[in-house]
């Protein structure tokens, strides 16, 4: 890299309305494949590994969006909207005064790491640069003008290119590298000399060359990379463009993914060898998905960690939780979060866990919920049992030991402990501990009612 890193200060520009999303959402807050726009932008960064990063916002939006921020960041403030020489000024006086500017957009979050490093790396020693590309549809981005020598001579926005300009293909990304002797001068002789009254900071080129210092223009990012997220059409673009690659990331790692173009990655997932992923799975989080491992259709998955061989059936929701090995779940399951399964457990259909630890091939089969409890191993809890664990004010435990069986439609009031081997009668409502090795129920005298009849409807 041609950039000292040490000596590198970022400013993100990310002042402004976005009034073209239709939103009172700050633009750089809006979602990426769950990640705010300005945070992909923090991401790609990370391999530069700059001495500082300013963030340059308006008071308005301030705390809002640092409280959302992925990284520590300097924030500097650009008190009034005049355009993006005026933003870069406000980030230079929360700059060190000695450092090399990268200037990058807090809503271009496509650009990648290695393309921000290669365009680094391209810059001639002591020249600033700015980054381009080629567009098949340049329409809405600043053309570049080149000389006879094919020099960069002038950068004009769109608003203001003469009709032979607008057929110029080669664009402006928004991406600048400015040296620190020279922006520092320069900025404050930029005039509002176009039809906004905009301080442009692409006017730093023509007053590079009348200084005599060098100014590069290195296309070397794709169109994809570039596209700049004005309204919700380019932010579903740029959710297709990020989600086919993320999902094409998993089949490279060698996952089976029935229809790519109906998994949607909005997280970070790792794989082993030999994953099957179904139609509409949506992954979220940190996801990290061990070998042979099965996810049936219409799954969501967010911040967990499934282990060897595990089979996740068809709609079952998954949220922060610890998955053994060689477990089924689904379908139709929800595991909410603080759950962890081990080996062998199953969670069937229609069944709720949180915040609970299943044991070693311990069996929740179908219509139950569990919460709030401790269940250990070879335990088997029937159909419709629920843990009552909140009192209507505080919630309580409820720990089952090994090999215990619970029959169908038992209600379990916690604080309660089954012990080990203990069997449940089914249609229990059991609020005492239950002993070990004994069969433990509750329930009213059955009694039948002889002579009744069922109430009919009077004939109107």
């Amino acid at each position: 890299m041609s950039v000292t890193s040490k000596n590198l200060s970022v400013i993100i520009l990310a002042a402004g309305n976005g009034t073209r999303m239709q939103s009172s959402i700050p633009k750089v807050l809006h979602k990426l494949t769950g990640k705010t726009l300005l945070n992909h932008v923090l991401t790609n960064i990370e391999r530069v590994k700059a001495h500082e990063v300013i963030v340059v916002l308006q008071k308005e939006h301030e705390e809002q969006i640092k409280s959302t921020l992925s990284q520590d960041c300097l924030i500097a403030i650009q008190k009034n909207q005049k355009g993006t020489g005026d933003a870069v000024r406000s980030g230079l006086e929360v700059a060190n005064q000695e450092n090399d500017i990268l200037v990058l957009c807090g809503d271009m979050p496509l650009l990648s790491a290695s393309t921000l490093s290669k365009f680094l790396g391209l810059v001639s020693k002591d020249a600033s640069a700015v980054l381009t590309s080629v567009f098949h549809d340049p329409k809405g981005y600043g053309r570049i003008l080149r000389d006879k020598n094919n020099a960069i001579h002038k950068i004009v926005e769109e608003s203001d290119a003469t009709p032979k300009e607008k057929h110029i293909q080669e664009v402006n990304s928004g991406v600048m590298l400015l040296r620190s002797a020279f922006v520092r001068k320069a900025i404050n002789e930029i005039a509002p000399e176009n039809n906004q009254g905009e301080i442009y900071l692409t006017d730093l080129i023509e007053i590079a060359i009348l200084q005599k210092h060098q100014f590069d223009a290195i296309n070397c990012a794709s169109e994809d990379e570039i596209l700049g997220i004005n309204n919700k059409r380019h932010l579903s673009i740029a959710e297709a463009y990020m989600r086919k690659n993320k999902t094409n990331a998993l089949l490279d790692k060698g996952a089976t993914i029935i229809d790519p173009a109906r998994v949607d990655v909005r997280g970070d997932v790792s794989i082993g060898r030999d994953v099957e992923i179904d139609v509409d799975v949506i992954f979220k989080g940190n996801v990290s998905i061990g070998n042979n491992v099965k996810i049936g259709p219409f799954c969501i998955l967010k911040d967990v960690s499934i282990a060897d061989g595990s089979i996740i059936e068809s709609h079952s929701s998954i949220d922060s939780a610890d998955i053994g090995s060689n477990c089924i779940i689904g379908p139709y399951a929800r595991i909410r979060p603080g759950v962890k399964l081990e080996e062998g457990a199953k969670i069937g259909n229609f069944v709720e866990i949180k915040k609970s630890s299943i044991g070693k091939g311990s069996k929740v089969n179908h219509l139950s919920y569990v919460g709030d409890a401790e269940v250990s191993a070879g335990v088997n809890i029937g159909a419709g049992t629920v843990t009552c664990n909140y009192d209507g004010a505080n919630k309580h435990k409820t720990i089952i030991e090994d090999d215990v069986f619970v029959g169908s439609g038992s209600m379990l009031v916690a604080p309660v402990t089954l012990k080990r081997g203990s069997t449940i009668g089914a249609g229990s409502t059991i609020t005492k501990d239950a002993p070990s090795q004994s069969l433990t129920l509750e329930r009213a005298k059955q009694v039948t009612v002889d002579n009744w009849s069922r109430p009919t409807k009077e004939k109107k």
